[in-house]
């Protein structure tokens, strides 16, 4: 709890008066407000002068009285625990004037902001903030469910556990559609736990033709909230199966635009609040969310998952993953990610000179290195031959920049015997990073990209370098290619990647075309990051950045955007106002 002024805390409940006392270090109580005399006392006298360790004693066990001054004296015993919230404050439940049970903290805290001789001990009303809490930890069950439980009835289930404790219906149905036609529907009641599927879907069909309120939503995909359906210009309609509906909120649950579902909430005896509309409209997205997994998965199931050499995804299902990757992404940790392509250099001659046998070694060693390196929710595969996919969440460049040269280091590193000797291999790697225009679901779209920043490290000599696709046009891709150099320094080449004519499948190469643009090296140890500009043959501009102090930057220097954007992979300053 932070230290702060004791009129802070004097939060007034609509329902519940509230009782304040101040106590001396010495445990005496100095001040008191008139709700604390009603309370704690009676009269002024019987509270002026006193020491809390009193009504301690006389207080019945568990009562508000009771934790009131248990609180003061343990606040004067250990400030610094309480005021840290290291020691839980304590919690009782009384009825206020309406007879609603209402969650009721004892609270102390220092007057004034610095250290003083004096506590306020204040009974706050935190009904409201404890249901706000519960509530989030609801919703966060509901969306670990859809990630832990791919078959939808398993989600449906304890999405319903959750909905019921916020929401007071009796029966609820969750409709799905195709094109506007019921393809599927789950029904449950509240006092059960179980989500029972419908066999009746024909009859079903014919129904809702005519139930205005589906065929409303279904166009509109706007919330349906009838409070009274008693009421006869509510609009709702009165069927044999839903004569005793006394209040009924419907929710189009939409994907992509479309609507593929309908969750139908009623409820027989209370009327819903706007409050129930809002906490069911969460529950809806939700609801969407494991249905888009669902259906993710059984795609999935529908093709073998595995290439049968390495044990990683093959070709399909690293697309189908890998999208599920991108959507966790966005969607749950609220993070960027990146989609990697990646091939080994030479494998050919590998093969050609030591064997296939050798080869598969290879290929099963490099895909241990990879599923040793990314974990969830990351997703590796065998993208075709010796070139490997991943999708991994990204902690912007630097880090993502930082991961890479790992995996490359290892899996130059790794060592593989066979009959004419050890050997080892290296890698080229492309990436693109995450872009809000690009649909969540056009994975494709950044494998290009990442096939494209590989493409122009292939092309350089030795290979054996990460590229990172920067940015796309119309015809042009940006791309920056970081590689180790001779003198133990890192090559940085800045291209500009033209596409010219389709790109035929044949020969993709042949429809892009590199400029380089710009060339730096640089080196870097604990105190100083050296970077080069390359100006002509054997002629070079340097700058010398201090990375030990807060200060990173030379004075007076005016920096390019090349170097501003090496240094936001490499090494990014903490303040960029100074650049």
């Amino acid at each position: 709890m932070q230290l702060t002024e004791h009129s802070a805390f004097m939060e007034p409940s609509k329902n519940v008066p509230i009782p304040i006392i101040r106590v001396s270090r010495a445990g005496i109580i100095i001040g008191f407000n008139r709700q604390a005399i009603l309370d704690f006392g009676g009269q002024p006298e019987d509270l002026a002068n006193k020491p809390v360790s009193k009504f301690i004693k006389d207080s019945t066990p568990d009562s508000l009285h009771k934790l009131f001054f248990q609180t003061a004296k343990a606040a004067l015993q250990f400030q610094k625990e309480i005021l840290s919230e290291k020691i839980k404050l304590p919690e009782v439940e009384i009825s206020d004037k309406f007879g609603k049970q209402r969650i009721i903290q004892i609270r102390p805290s220092l007057i004034g902001k610095r250290e003083s001789e004096e506590f306020e001990i204040i009974a706050v009303d935190i009904t409201e903030e404890v249901e706000k809490r519960e509530y989030a930890e609801a919703l966060s069950k509901a969306k670990s469910a859809v990630h832990e439980h791919l078959e939808l009835p398993k989600v449906l289930d304890a999405i319903s556990q959750e909905l019921k404790q916020f929401v007071p219906y009796d029966t609820a149905s969750l409709m799905f559609f195709t094109n506007n036609e019921l393809s599927d529907a789950y029904y449950w009641r509240s006092h059960e736990s179980n989500t029972v599927q419908a066999d009746n879907l024909d009859d079903l069909r014919g129904r809702l033709k005519n139930t205005q309120n589906i065929q409303r939503m279904l166009s509109t995909k706007e919330t349906i909230y009838i409070p009274d359906t008693t009421i006869p210009t509510s609009g709702y309609q009165k069927t044999e199966y839903s004569q005793n509906v006394m209040s009924y909120i419907g929710i189009p649950v939409i994907i992509n635009d479309k609507v593929i579902g309908i969750l139908n909430l009623n409820s027989k005896a209370l009327h819903f609040t706007d409050k129930d509309v809002k906490s069911a409209q969460d529950f809806a997205n939700i609801i969407g969310q494991a249905i888009d997994n669902a259906h993710l998965h059984e795609a999935a199931q529908s093709a073998a998952r595995l290439d049968s050499l390495t044990g990683l995804l093959n070709h399909g299902q690293f697309i189908i993953e890998g999208q599920r990757a991108i959507k966790f992404s966005e969607r749950e940790d609220n993070r960027p990610f990146g989609v990697v392509m990646m091939d080994l250099d030479n494998f050919k001659d590998v093969n050609d000179t030591r064997g296939h046998q050798i080869g598969d070694n290879v290929l099963v060693g490099i895909a241990q290195a990879l599923a040793a390196h990314i974990r969830f929710p990351g997703v590796t595969g065998r993208y075709g031959g010796e070139e490997f996919g991943v999708v991994i969440p990204l902690n912007g460049l630097h880090k993502n920049w930082l991961q890479l040269n790992r995996i490359s280091d290892y899996i130059r590193y790794l060592k593989f015997p066979s009959p004419r000797g050890t050997f080892s291999i290296t890698a080229s790697i492309g990436i693109a990073n995450a872009d809000p225009l690009i649909p969540e679901n056009h994975v494709e779209e950044y494998l290009d990209r990442a096939d494209t920043a590989l493409y122009v490290v292939k092309k350089a000599e030795d290979r054996n370098g990460i590229g990172i696709h920067m940015s796309r046009t119309e015809d042009t891709d940006k791309v920056i290619v970081f590689k180790p150099a001779a003198d133990n320094s890192t090559r940085v080449a800045f291209y500009d990647v033209l596409r010219t004519g389709n790109n035929q499948e044949n020969n993709p190469t042949e429809s892009r075309k590199n400029t380089l643009v710009a060339e730096y090296y640089f080196t870097q140890d604990k105190k100083q990051i050296t970077l080069r500009k390359k100006l002509s043959e054997g002629k070079f501009s340097t700058v010398i950045i201090n990375i030990e102090k807060e200060a990173y930057l030379p004075n007076n220097y005016s920096w390019s955007d090349e170097e501003m954007q090496i240094m936001r992979i490499i090494h990014p300053p903490r303040n960029w106002k100074e650049l």
